[in-house]
């Protein structure tokens, strides 16, 4: 967990459900977390739970765990975990496309705003969302279609398959989450 700064937490948690419809699960900081580096603004934190690495945002209201290292760990609501956290160093910056770029630049200044307000990681999605298109017209329609979900307010591409789409054929589903030495039991879907 090499991010340059000295302080890590660790922590026993309780998993709570997270509010709304979501899949995901919360786990609150302890209040030794509001002191730097952990000032509860969002913020991309990385670590183990009960042995299992994960990387997520803090928010202002604790740690969104997902689905996805949910069964990794084999953990649910209402499960007591051992928790880890270090905060995460900036996010390298991503190359915008030359196309992509020239759209960003002749956009209103609400989607120049909202792009550079969010986090590289988002951008990241933004590029590789717009950079998977296999055919040119794909590629200037996602690009069209990306403007105008900016200029609306969305932080990040709709129903982008993130890992999945990364590990595509490379990597069976079975694998793609190793647990530790030592991490609960994996529980099958």
């Amino acid at each position: 967990m090499g991010t340059g700064l000295e302080s890590t937490i660790r922590y026993d948690g309780r998993l709570l459900p997270g509010a709304g419809s979501g899949s995901w699960l919360l786990l609150p900081l302890p209040a030794e977390a509001d002191s730097q580096p952990f000032s509860r603004e969002e913020t991309m934190i990385e670590g183990t739970i009960d042995g299992f690495p994960f990387r997520a945002p803090l928010g202002s209201d604790g740690i969104r765990i997902s689905a996805a290292v949910q069964q990794a760990v084999g953990a649910q609501a209402g499960d007591q975990v051992v928790i880890e956290i270090t905060r995460v160093g900036e996010e390298p910056e991503v190359r915008v496309p030359a196309d992509f770029q020239r759209a960003l630049d002749s956009a209103s200044p609400k989607v120049q705003s909202l792009w550079h307000g969010i986090t590289p990681l988002a951008r990241r999605e933004w590029v590789r969302w717009i950079a998977s298109a296999k055919q040119e017209v794909t590629r200037a329609k996602r690009i069209e279609v990306g403007m105008d979900k900016l200029s609306k307010g969305m932080r990040r591409p709709c129903c982008f398959p993130g890992l999945n789409f990364v590990t595509k054929d490379l990597v069976p589903p079975e694998d793609t989450w190793v647990g530790l030495p030592g991490a609960k039991a994996r529980k099958s879907a």
